[in-house]
């Protein structure tokens, strides 16, 4: 269902949705920002890294994609990792699919409910 919300290339909101209501604005980020549209939601990364504050989040990021490094290696000894894929490229897929900005663009960008 990617594309299927308020993000480029989707035809509109899914009833219920609170997409174009401002409710990604407390997040730094306008309905459609977080890809560089409108409102600019890597901007506020970009602002972010400037902030003092900055280098807390920069180190809890690292921190984090190093657990996910450990989190796949712990994972491959249970099931090997599918054909061509790399250690990398599995803990990249964790970092993405287990992080925050996975639960804001479904559930407040395109009003998915935190069950779905």
């Amino acid at each position: 269902m990617l594309g299927s919300g308020c993000g480029p290339g989707g035809p509109g909101p899914r009833p219920g949705s609170r997409c174009g209501s401002g409710a990604g604005s407390r997040f730094g980020v306008g309905s459609r920002g977080h890809r560089g549209e409108g409102g600019g939601g890597l901007g506020v990364f970009s602002a972010v890294a400037q902030d003092p504050a900055g280098a807390i989040y920069q180190r809890s990021e690292e921190l984090r994609r190093a657990d996910m490094g450990r989190l796949a290696d712990r994972l491959a000894t249970k099931t090997p990792l599918g054909k061509g894929v790399t250690r990398r490229r599995a803990a990249e897929l964790l970092f993405v699919l287990i992080g925050p900005a996975l639960y804001r663009d479904f559930v407040l960008e395109a009003g998915w409910t935190p069950r779905e």
